[in-house]
């Protein structure tokens, strides 16, 4: 999709803190219209059409210097003040499909495109706006492209005062994060509203990088725990797992997984046990200062050669786990590691290591997670499904 973004303001009510384009004043050492692009970039925006004139050199440089392969940058310039109306107008050359955005460079709004559109395109609208609860409009238009030269006429150039206040559009209300940074004010508060997207978002960007990292160097290792524990099973063996905390909580439920169902309905129980779940004897051992042979003698007791045990450790030191590997090695139960990016005793010792690339423990036990799914699907789907199409 398409998205114009109005970003011509002077600020003049920013000159006692700012004084330059508005949508480029600074937070975080980036310009505020950056995170607006960043949003439309995440919900999958391609074509970027910025709408400058005042000072505009200053934001083309800025995002010519940040070029992306699946990202288009287009600038249309006005060599006249034009209003956002105008400014509209004067980019809808550079429009291609059939729908596009128009957003504010100097306000953000966190809203969903997906309902946006779903809401536009049920209505067949013309034109859809949003606003807050308070009524107030956020910036944020979607527009039929085949209509936009008759709801825009030449003359007009308020958005807002001119084509909104006489169009019977189609009016959505959003209960998003909306602020802009009109003032002093406002732009202050904005920094604290800045803030909180980025807390929220680093996460997500943090795991999908390292999930990156894992489709490039790991889905290998992947596959072959997946066939260790399928051949296991169908040799008429278990799979057993073990982890403290976090880890302790994942290995039950992927345990779970196995023993009833992934995705495939309607099939056979795999054979399956989380040593995690057994409380009388976990808070036996360790009310005996047992702790280091917590899982070691459940090993011991309940395995088998060929079965396989599966371990976590975010760290790949724990004491308990590497005991359960030594019990592992002394009663031939093949053994396969989940740990994090440490170059860790457990990646060492153990049959299979699958690696998450990190060093941060909620950070690794996200990755474990779609790593223990996807090793859950495999052997799955390799027992049960004839053929690899789903």
């Amino acid at each position: 999709m398409d998205a114009i973004i109005l970003a011509g303001g002077k600020g003049t009510r920013l000159s006692g803190v700012y004084t330059g384009l508005k949508p480029m004043a600074p937070l975080y050492d980036r310009p505020f219209v950056h995170f607006v692009v960043q949003h439309l970039i995440d919900q999958g925006v391609t074509r970027l059409i910025f709408a400058v004139g005042y000072k505009h050199n200053t934001l083309i440089r800025y995002f010519e210097g940040r070029r992306d392969p699946n990202v288009e940058y287009i600038f249309s310039i006005e060599y006249e003040p034009l209003g956002t109306a105008g400014a509209v107008r004067n980019a809808l050359r550079f429009v291609e499909h059939p729908e596009f955005l128009v957003v504010n460079g100097d306000t953000f709004c966190d809203f969903k495109l997906r309902d946006l559109l779903w809401e536009h395109m049920s209505e067949d609208a013309l034109l859809t706006a949003l606003y807050t609860k308070s009524g107030v409009h956020t910036g944020v238009c979607m527009v039929n492209t085949a209509s936009a030269d008759n709801l825009i006429l030449e003359e007009d150039t308020s958005l807002e005062l001119e084509v909104l206040a006489r169009t019977n559009h189609n009016r959505v209300t959003t209960t998003r994060q909306f602020f802009d940074i009109g003032t002093p004010e406002s732009y202050q508060n904005a920094e604290q509203e800045i803030h909180k997207w980025l807390f929220v978002r680093q996460p997500f960007i943090v795991t999908r990088t390292n999930l990156g990292v894992i489709v490039r160097e790991g889905v290998g290792d992947i596959i072959l725990a997946a066939q260790m524990v399928k051949e296991a099973i169908q040799n008429g063996n278990k799979v057993m797992w073990c982890g403290n905390g976090g880890s302790a909580a994942i290995c039950q439920h992927l345990s779970a997984e196995l023993v009833g169902r992934f995705v495939v309905p309607d099939r056979e129980p795999l054979a399956s046990i989380s040593l995690t779940t057994d409380t009388s004897y976990l808070t036996a051992q360790m009310n005996d200062e047992l702790g280091q042979e917590l899982f070691s003698r459940q090993v011991e007791a309940l395995g088998e050669r060929g079965d396989v045990l599966i371990l976590m450790s975010t760290s790949g030191e724990s004491p308990n786990i590497l005991d359960a590997v030594g019990a592992a090695n002394k009663k031939g139960v093949y053994t396969i590691g989940f740990t994090g990016n440490t170059k860790s005793t457990l990646e060492s010792c153990v049959d299979i290591a699958l690696v998450a690339p990190d060093y941060s423990t909620p950070r690794i036990q996200e990755c474990h997670l779609v790593m223990g799914h996807t090793l859950c699907d495999l052997v799955e789907h390799s027992i049960f499904v004839k053929g690899w199409r789903r």
